[in-house]
Formats: C-alpha cells, sequence, structure tokens
C-alpha cells in the first residue's frame, strides 16, 4: 500500500483528495496545513509519495520544493496546483517535482498522476 502526505492549506482539498486515493487503496498517513508542518510530518513519517500545493504563506514555493527533495530524495512529489505559469512549473521540475495535479481535482487526474508516481516508486525500490 503507497504511503502518502498531504499538504495544503485548504482542508477541503485535503479531503477530497484523501477520499480519492483512500478509495484508490492508499494510505494517507498524515495531512499537513502548513509548509512547516508538511516537513515536519514528512521527515517523522517518510512518505513514498508527497502531495503538496506548495502556496503556503509560510515558507516560498520553490523553497518549499527544494527543502522537501533535499529532505525525502527518494519521495515521489506531486504538486497541487489551481494553476501555475511555465516559470513556476520549471522551476517545481528543476525542484525534484515528478508531476502536478490540477485543481479541481477529479478521480480521474489524481489517479492518472498516481498512477505515473507509483511507476516511479516501483523502478526506485529495484535500484
Amino acid at each position: 500500500m503507497l504511503r502518502i502526505l498531504i499538504a495544503d492549506s485548504s482542508l477541503t482539498a485535503r479531503k477530497t483528495l484523501a477520499s480519492v486515493l483512500e478509495n484508490a487503496s492508499c494510505e494517507v498517513v498524515g495531512e499537513a496545513n502548513t509548509a512547516a508542518h508538511c516537513l515536519s510530518l514528512a521527515a517523522a513519517l517518510n512518505p513514498q509519495i508527497i502531495c503538496v500545493d506548495p502556496t503556503f504563506s509560510d515558507r516560498s514555493d520553490a523553497g518549499l520544493l527544494a527543502e522537501l527533495h533535499a529532505q525525502q530524495p527518494k519521495a515521489v512529489i506531486l504538486v497541487l496546483s489551481g494553476g501555475m505559469d511555465e516559470a513556476m512549473v520549471k522551476t517545481a521540475l528543476a525542484s525534484g517535482v515528478a508531476g502536478f495535479i490540477v485543481k479541481p481535482y477529479s478521480a480521474d487526474k489524481v489517479l492518472t498522476a498516481l498512477r505515473a508516481a507509483v511507476l516511479k516508486v516501483v523502478k526506485q525500490a529495484r535500484t
């Protein structure tokens, strides 16, 4: 079972995503509502996948993504976003992000991103 951390300032967004992931037989190991909480939970829980909306007020987007990647280099990071411009996408990818889930969520969007993340987790487990 995949161990997933969800980090989003919106309780509704976290609960919606958690419901989709749990229905797909994933284990949501934690939910964070700030960047600091996300980093703390990631360190404590060691999730395989981190779904994060990096637009927290307590840290810059790129700073959080780079810090998460440095702290959890084996975790697959998926960005939750309502919209990103090209520069933000490039910065996110350079920070170690593996993919994106565009808001508003649909089960299809989440599961497509999750499948790609699962392939990365499997590849990492083999190395």
